[in-house]
């Protein structure tokens, strides 16, 4: 969610970011995790924006995609950095 638009962005660099959402979310507003992912990039985070065919919930699939984001060698070097 975004439930403010920050006055200031702040340095993400060196910032790798994982985010899950639901394609059919009751809680987070359609847009949104898109709005959130375009303000850590504005920083210069890398940004995965993972999808799930659920709602606010959070699956196997969230769990796989996490796993598999997190053992790519690019965010492993970029987390040592």
């Amino acid at each position: 969610m975004v439930p403010f638009e920050p006055d200031i962005i702040r340095d993400f660099n060196s910032l790798p970011v994982f985010m899950g959402a639901g394609t059919r979310d009751q809680i987070v507003p359609q847009g949104q995790p898109q709005e959130l992912a375009a303000i850590f990039e504005s920083g210069g985070a890398a940004v995965t924006l993972f999808w799930h065919q659920g709602g606010h919930d959070l699956g196997d699939d969230d769990v796989e995609a996490a796993r598999r984001w997190l053992s790519e060698s690019k965010i492993q070097k970029r987390i040592a950095a």
